[in-house]
C-alpha cells in the first residue's frame, strides 16, 4: 500500500462528508438547539478516517482496538440515523445520529466503516506474513 492509496480514500471520504455538512450548516434541520450535539458522530467518523489512514503492518493492538471501537460507535450512529429516517419519532441513541440529509451523511460513514475493516485485516495479514518470513523454518 503506497502513501497515495493510504491517504487518498480517507481524504476523499472526508471531503464528501465535509461538503454535505457544509451544505447543511446554516439549517437547524429540525434538531433545534441540540444541533451541536450531533457533532459527536462527526468527530467519531473523522477519527475513524484518521485511524484508517494510520494503519500499517506495524500498528499496535491498542490502536487497532480503538479503531474498532470507533467503527462500532459509527455503526450505532448509522443504525440510529436509519431508524430516524424510517420514523422521525424513533431514536435509539439520542444525539449520536448523523445530520440530515441522512443518505448524504450515512453513505460516507458506511464506506468509512468498510474501509477501516478492510484495511485493518489487510495490514494485519501483511504483518503476519512478514513475521512468518522472518522466522527460520528448518526441515529435518
Amino acid at each position: 500500500m503506497t502513501k497515495v492509496t493510504r491517504f487518498v480514500l480517507p481524504l476523499l471520504l472526508f471531503g464528501v462528508y465535509g461538503a454535505v455538512i457544509a451544505g447543511t450548516a446554516g439549517q437547524e434541520g429540525g434538531y433545534g438547539r441540540y444541533w451541536w450535539t450531533l457533532a459527536i458522530s462527526t468527530v467519531a467518523l473523522v477519527s475513524l478516517l484518521a485511524f484508517a489512514a494510520a494503519l500499517t503492518p506495524r500498528t499496535g493492538l491498542w490502536t487497532r482496538r480503538a479503531g474498532y471501537a470507533l467503527a462500532a460507535f459509527t455503526t450505532i450512529a448509522v443504525l440510529d440515523s436509519g431508524a430516524t429516517l424510517v420514523d422521525r419519532s424513533v431514536s435509539v441513541t439520542p444525539y449520536i445520529a448523523f445530520v440530515r440529509p441522512e443518505p448524504g451523511t450515512v453513505l460516507p460513514a458506511v464506506l468509512t466503516i468498510a474501509m477501516y475493516c478492510v484495511r485493518e485485516i489487510a495490514t494485519r495479514r501483511a504483518a503476519d506474513a512478514h513475521r512468518l518470513s522472518d522466522t527460520e523454518v528448518s526441515l529435518p
